[in-house]
């Protein structure tokens, strides 16, 4: 009874690894048949979901679930566990099925609704979101919220959660408005009810990161993210996985800002901590490592870089390979800075070939990979590289400009258009230089205007400022422009 009172004592969502251990004790003393075994059983498979260690988890809430000897609200929440389970091991279908079962579940329990039929109604808005099914997601969180909010359960961490997993489906479904507003209720909430070091608080920072994100104020974005490693390395130590993501964060923030020195350290001890914390073959570790190679990149390191992409590239072996090409992609990208034309047009094969069974021939990620081929195709002199550069160039002008609003253009897009005014050179195909040309202006001129857009949207000080600038550079243009026309028109020569 002592280890059991202590377990339940424990605040799980602070301290998941010690409520693991707890409930862990209470098992190794108790007899199979005790009847507080399900009891037991459920605290250390909700322990063990909220420290992100859902494949143990699996098997004891299976055992919930079925006992004989449990209580119905005690299997309904064992379910809705299993369908948080799943949805972290990525099996969203499954998710969404168990899911169903547990609101039905808790139905039965209580007709008219309660708190533990609105967290399955979160849980499951979480779901759809990882299906990326924004709208569903959406409707699920709002209803998830009210129902939780009716039911009289007190302000606590799980509103706060709730309302911060709605600012992120909002933000990527691209309601900016929405998801700052969230964030910001989710912040105050937490500020008001939480200790600054509550997990849950934390993650209402971080919410409110990737929203100062969004807006691209990644210096304010920095501040935070710092504050938020010191709170986590405080309560959970140096090891802590969620800290490993905090430091991969402000390392990629700092990249952005041009400051690649600062954000390195960061990057390797993201890396070190899910090198300790981590499967070899997980894709988050593999993201760490690929975080570290762009630092090294812009630091000049390329060689090292090349080392840890390979790293994380074997590491990975035959698991998400989706994840694989991507770095193998960026491989392929540095070893063409390189100079290793052959390598890169090992990688980049590897990653057409891939992307020719998954992808359809336009798809952006597709363009980008066919964008390097044509390049080295040029290089080598190959017959058909013109022709596969003026098919490329009419992709890219359908896809990326007539369909596209500016703002959903990927930001690789100019250094995409600049290999392909290369290849025309190489190539000697005036034509369709000249139309990557005016693709470069245009795609130059959207982004700035909606750039200006975005932050008038945001009430920031510079707009003003910046509307300004742009006047200028647009007349400087313009005058810049007469005079190379003036100096090309005296030779008579073509100077579109």
């Amino acid at each position: 009874p002592s280890l059991l009172a202590k377990a339940e004592s424990i605040d799980t969502a602070a301290d998941p690894a010690g409520a693991v251990t707890a409930w862990q004790q209470v098992l190794a003393t108790m007899p199979t048949g005790a009847r507080e075994r399900p009891r037991a059983l459920l605290g250390l498979g909700e322990a063990l979901v909220t420290a992100s260690r859902s494949d143990e988890a699996l098997p004891i809430l299976k055992q919930v679930e079925h006992a004989r000897d449990a209580r119905p609200d005690q299997r309904a929440r064992a379910t809705t566990l299993l369908g948080s389970a799943l949805a972290d091991a990525n099996r969203i279908d499954d998710a969404k099925a168990k899911l169903a079962d547990a609101i039905a579940a808790w139905r039965n329990i209580s007709p008219r609704g309660g708190a533990q039929e609105a967290i399955a109604l979160n849980i499951l808005a979480t779901a759809h979101f990882a299906a990326g099914d924004l709208a569903e997601a959406e409707r699920i969180g709002v209803q998830s919220i009210d129902l939780y909010r009716k039911s009289g359960a007190p302000e606590d961490a799980e509103l706060v959660g709730f309302i911060g997993n709605m600012s992120t489906i909002t933000l990527q479904a691209r309601k900016l408005e929405a998801s700052e507003a969230y964030a910001r209720e989710a912040m105050t909430l937490a500020g008001r009810i939480l200790p600054e070091d509550h997990p849950t608080a934390i993650v209402a920072l971080t919410n409110w990161v990737a929203v100062l994100a969004a807006q691209n104020r990644r210096e304010e974005s920095v501040d935070i993210l710092k504050r938020i490693a010191v709170l986590r390395e405080k309560r959970f130590g140096p090891d802590y996985p969620p800290l490993a993501i905090t430091y991969n964060n402000l390392a990629r923030n700092l990249l952005f800002l041009g400051r690649a020195a600062e954000g390195e350290p960061y990057a390797r001890r993201a890396v070190a901590i899910g090198e300790k914390t981590r499967d070899p073959a997980d894709q988050v570790l593999a993201a760490f490592r690929d975080n570290l190679a762009d630092q090294l990149v812009d630091l000049g390191r390329e060689s090292d870089s090349v080392e840890i992409r390979r790293r994380a590239i074997a590491g990975l072996g035959n698991g998400n390979q989706q994840r694989a090409m991507r770095l193998r992609a960026s491989l392929g990208k540095t070893l063409l800075k390189m100079g290793d034309d052959e390598g890169a047009r090992q990688q980049f094969d590897l990653v057409d070939q891939w992307q020719a069974r998954t992808l359809p021939e336009t798809h952006p990620d597709r363009i980008e990979i066919r964008s390097y081929a044509v390049l080295l195709a040029a290089r080598i002199g190959k017959p058909d590289a013109r022709e596969k550069l003026a098919a490329l160039a009419s992709d890219i002008e359908r896809e990326l400009f007539a369909n596209a609003d500016p703002d959903r253009r990927a930001s690789s897009v100019p250094d995409l258009l600049a290999r392909l005014l290369d290849a025309s050179w190489l190539v000697g195909d005036r034509d369709t230089g000249f139309r990557v040309a005016q693709l470069m202006a245009l795609d130059e001129a959207g982004r700035a205007i909606y750039a200006v857009s975005a932050r008038t949207a945001a009430r920031l000080p510079e707009a003003a400022a910046l509307i300004r600038r742009r006047q200028d550079l647009l007349a400087e243009r313009d005058r810049s422009t007469q005079a190379a026309l003036r100096a090309f028109g005296k030779g008579g020569a073509d100077y579109r």
